[in-house]
């Protein structure tokens, strides 16, 4: 009778002791794949990473670019340019008012005398 149970408890550890190989089979099989991919991830982050690095100074060099295209970084001096450009504006437009003032007149002067030219023509034209 000791002996049968020897053997029964033998048999329950054999079993045991091959569920927990089987088990350790597994979880090795499951923290290679786990280390494959976490190889991969890896890879992915660091090309991430280069990627992050390299639109980090191309921003770096943008923003440099759009102060300088911006103007000046002073408040007060953006005032005074915004003022001057204006005032600039304005004469612009006063020149461009009298320009077209002198245009409109020497067109008048110029129908003027194409009127007197045609009247001298005509009477030319009829001796």
């Amino acid at each position: 009778m000791e002996l049968a149970k020897t053997k029964e408890d033998l048999r329950i550890s054999v079993q045991h002791r091959e569920a927990m190989v089987e088990e350790i089979k597994r979880l090795r099989a499951e923290e290679l794949r786990t280390y494959k991919e976490n190889e991969d991830y890896k890879s992915i982050l660091n090309h991430i990473k280069e990627e992050k690095s390299r639109l980090m100074k191309d921003m770096e060099i943008l923003n440099k670019e759009n102060n300088r295209l911006a103007g000046h970084n002073n408040l007060n001096q953006k005032i005074k340019l915004h003022a001057k450009m204006k005032e600039e504006h304005n004469n612009l437009k006063m020149q461009n008012a009298k320009l077209s003032d002198d245009l409109r007149k020497k067109s008048n002067q110029c129908d003027v005398l194409q009127t007197k030219l045609n009247e001298i023509t005509k009477k030319t034209g009829q001796r």
